[in-house]
């Protein structure tokens, strides 16, 4: 166990560094009535709202027009004297340069594609005029590029054709980028916060895709192992962390809603846990708290809203997966982490002798990036997700360990965030005989 002093050292020493978990809560405002799927959305950096519009509703997927307002508590129906007709499938980002939110194309309720823009100033629509119409199309992937200031979209089906195609919206025209991209719609983009590159998932095209391929003036795709092939995901930048987010889908490989969370470091694509289950949702960054919301979706029985980011104070919870040969050992908390009172984590399915880490990052440690693959020190399909500020050894009885660490009475601890993570020694695992726990992810309370 852990002495008080070393114990207060530490936590007074992560005070100047925080870094917010990332687990998974619901929000409150779930609305059953407001119900949907294949609808867009943007968060409105301005205004700080999340603004949805249109989509589709069961019974008789019947194609809405409504727009919507999410104030981080309760959704708001807007009533606006003119907006854009029914639709779904369709896109929208967020303009920062011009504060407004775009919208693109998409499914008319006589089942056409469209190919109108439309802009939102946080109060009213406009239609705006474009001197180069697009071909009309849905299931589209359209993103903000916040280091830019731009709107991009790629892709997309008219009924007939697929398209390649990439183009940045100036304000008054659409301006082609790049015609020889992949084929695909029902796929999803984000601008890596890493290197501004944009990075595009999966998607449908006479199959389901699951490549990963990236565009910084022109296309190449990425030779790394990733998520299994999907479409109807969702994806956003995290500039907080400096990765790309990808959620949900639909999988290839048993044709049910995925609750997938991975993320994109620009290297490597790592799986960080589940979240709920859904496909043809959206998926946007609220950049001032630091967190992605996702809203939505088929296999969602009302507009609920989660949030992938910070961990409300005194609430830990788990992130990532385990590895190991005979069943992965797992790690949890029995105890919240409170002021004066101690935090109990335990592990379950151990070998071998137990190395608990604790840290202050989920991002990076030292000059190395978080997560790591250790697969190239011999431990394949297993993760590092925690930086190692501190290590504690248990051994185990009975494929159990227990260790508490005490939280200091100090009110300045509130709010703190932190991770743990365990290694188990399992000489017949791997080469390097080791295993990892999953991981977890905390926020002090009083």
């Amino acid at each position: 166990m852990m002495g008080r002093s070393a114990c207060l050292v530490l936590f007074a020493w992560c005070l100047p560094f925080p870094l917010a978990a990332q687990v998974w809560t619901q929000l409150p405002g779930a609305d059953p009535t407001l119900a949907r799927y294949h609808h867009a959305g943007a968060y409105d950096l301005i205004h700080d709202r999340l603004v949805v519009f249109g989509g589709r509703r069961d019974p008789n997927a019947v194609t809405l027009g409504d727009t919507l307002l999410y104030d981080g508590t309760s959704w708001t129906i807007v009533a606006t004297a003119v907006s854009p007709s029914p639709r779904s499938g369709h896109g929208m980002a967020f303009d920062l340069v011009r504060a407004r939110v775009v919208l693109f194309g998409g499914q008319g309720t006589a089942g056409a594609a469209l190919n109108d823009t439309w802009e939102w100033d946080g109060n009213t629509w406009q239609l705006m005029p474009t001197t180069t119409a697009l071909t009309p199309r849905m299931h589209i992937a359209m993103t903000a590029d916040l280091l830019r200031g731009a709107v991009l979209m790629h892709g997309g089906y008219d009924g007939r054709f697929t398209f390649g195609d990439l183009w940045r919206w100036t304000g008054s025209q659409w301006l082609l980028l790049d015609n020889t991209g992949p084929e695909l719609w029902a796929h999803a983009m984000a601008i890596n916060p890493r290197n501004g590159e944009l990075v595009l998932f999966g998607g449908w095209n006479q199959g389901v895709f699951g490549d990963t391929w990236i565009w910084n003036g022109s296309w190449r795709q990425a030779s790394v192992a990733g998520p299994r092939p999907r479409m109807g995901h969702s994806m956003t930048s995290d500039f907080q962390r400096s990765r790309v987010v990808l959620t949900g889908g639909l999988r290839d490989d048993d044709g049910t809603a995925s609750g997938e969370t991975w993320v994109f470091d620009g290297q490597s694509w790592f799986r960080l846990g589940d979240g709920p289950r859904r496909y043809c949702h959206v998926l946007e960054h609220d950049l001032s708290r630091g967190r992605s919301l996702e809203t939505g979706g088929v296999q969602s029985p009302a507009l609920d809203v989660w949030s992938f980011g910070g961990a409300a104070p005194g609430v830990i919870q788990p992130f990532g997966h385990g590895c190991g040969s005979g069943g992965a050992p797992t790690l949890a908390a029995t105890t919240a982490p409170r002021l004066g009172a101690l935090l109990q984590l335990n592990t379950s399915s151990s070998v071998g002798t137990n190395v608990y880490l604790l840290g202050f990052s989920a991002t990076t440690w030292s000059a190395l990036s978080l997560p790591l693959d250790l697969a190239p020190l011999g431990a394949a399909g297993c993760v590092l997700y925690v930086e190692p500020a501190m290590m504690d050894v248990a051994v185990p009885v009975a494929g159990a360990t227990t260790h508490s660490y005490l939280v200091p009475n100090n009110a300045a601890l509130v709010g703190v965030e932190f991770f743990a993570q365990a290694l188990v020694a399992d000489p017949t695992a791997n080469l390097a005989g080791v295993t990892a726990t999953n991981a977890l992810a905390g926020t002090i309370g009083p």
